[in-house]
Parts: C-alpha cells; structure tokens; sequence
C-alpha cells in the first residue's frame, strides 16, 4: 500500500512541483492550496506524512501546525514545514510546536525525499 502524504501550500506552482516529486517518488498525494481545507483534509483521510508551508494567507501554518498537533486525531502524524521564511524564530517554533523538519524554499528535490522518507509513519 502507497504511504499518503497531505501537501498544505498556497503558492500553486510551488504545490504543483512537489506535488509531481512525491508523486513520481510513488507516494499517494493530495494538495490543498488553502489551509483551512488542507486541515479538513488531512482530517479525512489520515495521511502518513503532511508538508506545511508557513506563510499562508487565512491561517499561517504554525497556527495550522498547532491546531494539528492539539487535534488527538492528527496529532501523531508527523510534519516537514516547507517555506520560504527566513527567520530563526519560525523554524524555533515549528520544532517546538512538534514538526518533525524545517526545509527552506528553494530546497534540493533529493533533501525533500530523504526527509519525507525518514519521518515516514513506519
């Protein structure tokens, strides 16, 4: 059975190349471009792995992490923030608030797969 990945990113191209990468690493993924409906998603389906990206209009993604986190659903479900945010603080409290990596936009495709690898739910 393919492992599921959830990709939350409101930049479409940036969604649409990872979500090419995943997909053609063989992982089932699904995208939303809006957080909220990402949130819903992920709560549907119960992926293996979710990608966040922290800026996000709505809902920023350490609120969408948070809420994620605290949710005793989802809250096991590992997650690789993915953004273009260049502040220490930013990476400090995804950590703190329980994502499993921090990749900063533009990142190496084979960086992506070797993180989503290794915080895959076994």
């Amino acid at each position: 059975m393919r492992k599921k990945i959830v990709i939350i990113d409101d930049d479409s191209n940036q969604l649409s190349m990872l979500h090419t990468i995943l997909k053609n690493a063989g992982y089932e993924v699904t995208s939303a471009v809006d957080v909220i409906v990402g949130i819903k998603i992920v709560s549907e389906i119960m992926p293996d792995i979710i990608t966040l990206d922290l800026i996000m209009p709505k809902m920023g993604g350490l609120e969408a992490l948070r809420h994620l986190k605290e949710d005793a659903k989802t809250k096991l479900i590992p997650i690789i923030v993915i953004t273009s945010s260049e502040k220490k603080e930013d990476e400090e409290k995804a950590h703190a608030l329980g994502a499993k990596d921090f990749i900063k936009k533009p990142y190496e495709k084979n960086l992506l797969l070797s993180a989503v690898q290794k915080h895959l739910i076994p």
